[in-house]
């Protein structure tokens, strides 16, 4: 790893200056900025005769501490190999840059590399312009892209920054249901794959890349339970459909457990890919199948594994959530992604100060209910992928079949199962996961298992009774007065149900009528 960047650095050098009279050029400010990760130490140029790119021991890269060697890999040969060829070829210095400058370099690129989209190649010109900028302290004064444009002292603009904080950057109850209703009106079978990779991220909170690259074979039962997980140990490389092992970030590796329908909807799907390889080649043996279904990627055609790209996923995503939340009122719509920087696309259209909805919103909208269900700060930063921040707390930690289980178990009281229920008619078909009897036979040495009860409040009593080789556990109530107001039947999450469930049938019967949806375009 060190020698391809090393030879990336080298090639930086040869072809391009550092500093002209002694003023950065981009290429300066790639490896000042861009190139080192905040753990390594500075590096200096001063044998270059032009530039010191070394000033402090307090020099941090943009780049965060956990992103994979593989993605800087491939930020690193996007800006050298593509990006700074047309930047400097004129050897201008980042004093010299003007948006204009940028947006030719940026149509130059898109149209040599013939490319749908040139977003990823924005931010990291934008990246490297601002790091400097902000280093030589004159953002406030030359500020070159409308969406870093800010009037600090503004009392309209505070007030507008303060509302743009305060709103929900996950779907509304509304949107949630549009989209639940555009998957359901798929056919399993005959499903586009880039869909299959939406309602993955949708209903998971994967990341595009992380999305392409599942397999049937990442889906395992999760031990002592009849739930199911799915295990992130791969994802695609980015703009391929190409495997790699590891994801984003350092902390992509993870498992994530399934809610009950979702496991079944994507069993249906593997069931199918299964009958269509038997009726082509009827002589496949279950060892065969079993062997094919493992390394089988679930967002792929039937008899093409190349599935899909995390910028198929990308477009894919933007199209299906434009025309679904277009189906509700903007009211009851809530997102921003200020990420992607599809801003400044909207004000070059004339549609300044509108917002426009990524694929990224799935992984909000999936944290968001994550903690809405109870889940700890580090349970949630395990499930999507981030490094975990409270200390004596390790990732292996959460891959354990007890700490899966417990996690399973909650999710299965996840609105998204509440809201299947609903609109497939088998709301009666509920299943308090949280207050049941417990039984577990045979457990002994040579068959050991895992068992977490939680009690639904502080002071309920957990009774574990042994009964020859069976253990039964039940939880029962206290009946006593407690203190300040709180009551035995206080259930954060059962409430949370109650009012998603209320809001969501009041959306549901709108619709239905006539009058109110066509009210709601």
């Amino acid at each position: 790893m060190s020698d391809e960047f090393d030879y990336k650095k080298d090639k930086v050098r040869r072809n391009f200056p550092l500093a002209i009279d002694k003023k950065m050029t981009f290429a300066g400010a790639l490896l000042k900025y861009f190139y080192k990760r905040p753990e390594e130490k500075g590096d200096s140029f001063e044998e270059d005769g032009e530039y010191d790119l070394q000033d402090t021991e307090h020099r941090k890269s943009i780049f965060s501490r956990s992103i994979s060697d593989s993605t800087m890999r491939r930020y690193i040969d996007e800006i050298v190999d593509r990006i700074i060829p047309e930047i400097e070829p004129q050897e201008m210095t980042m004093n010299d840059y003007t948006l204009s400058y940028f947006e030719n370099a940026l149509r130059i690129i898109k149209a040599k590399h013939n490319l749908d989209d040139d977003s990823s190649y924005r931010r990291n010109i934008r990246r490297i312009y601002n790091a400097w900028a902000n280093d030589q302290e004159v953002l406030t004064n030359r500020i070159i892209w409308p969406e870093d444009e800010k009037k600090i002292n503004d009392k309209g603009s505070i007030e507008k920054r303060k509302r743009r904080l305060a709103k929900p950057r996950s779907l509304g109850i509304p949107g949630e249901i549009e989209l639940f209703r555009w998957i359901l009106s798929l056919d399993n079978n005959s499903i586009n794959k880039a869909d299959i990779g939406i309602i993955l991220m949708f209903f998971l909170g994967l990341r595009n890349n992380e999305a392409a690259g599942r397999t049937f074979g990442d889906i395992r039962e999760i031990q002592g339970t009849n739930h199911h997980c799915i295990y992130v140990l791969t994802s695609t490389v980015g703009g391929s459909r190409e495997l790699k092992v590891g994801g984003k970030t350092r902390n992509a590796f993870r498992v994530i457990p399934l809610y009950d329908f979702l496991y079944d909807l994507l069993m249906q799907r593997r069931d199918y890919i299964i009958s269509k390889w038997k009726e082509e080649n009827p002589k496949l043996t279950e060892e065969d199948i079993n062997k094919k279904i493992a390394i089988q990627r679930i967002a792929a055609d039937v008899f093409d594994n190349s599935g899909v790209s995390s910028p198929d996923l990308t477009k894919r995503g933007k199209d299906i959530l434009t025309e679904v939340l277009g189906r509700c009122k903007k009211s009851d719509v809530s997102y921003f992604d200020a990420e992607y920087d599809f801003r400044y696309k909207l004000q070059a259209m004339g549609l300044e100060g509108e917002d426009s909805p990524t694929t990224y919103l799935f992984r909000r909208n999936y944290s968001t209910h994550a903690v809405n269900l109870g889940l700890s700060s580090s349970q949630v930063e395990f499930l999507i992928g981030h490094e975990i921040e409270e200390q004596g707390v390790l990732r292996h930690f959460f891959n354990s079949g007890e700490e899966l289980a417990s996690i399973s178990e909650i999710l299965q009281d996840h609105p998204f199962c509440l809201l299947n229920r609903i609109l497939t008619g088998n709301e009666d078909e509920v299943k308090d996961y949280m207050e049941q009897t417990i039984t577990i036979t045979d457990v002994g040495k040579q068959n050991t298992g895992y068992v977490r009860l939680l009690a639904n409040e502080p002071l309920d009593d957990i009774i574990i009774e042994i009964d020859g080789d069976a253990i039964n556990a039940t939880i029962t109530k206290r009946r006593q007065e407690l203190p300040h107001g709180y009551t035995e039947d206080m259930n954060i999450r059962k409430k949370m149900l109650s009012v998603y469930k209320k809001k969501a049938k009041e959306y549901l019967n709108a619709i239905s009528e006539p009058e109110s949806n066509s009210s709601m375009r």
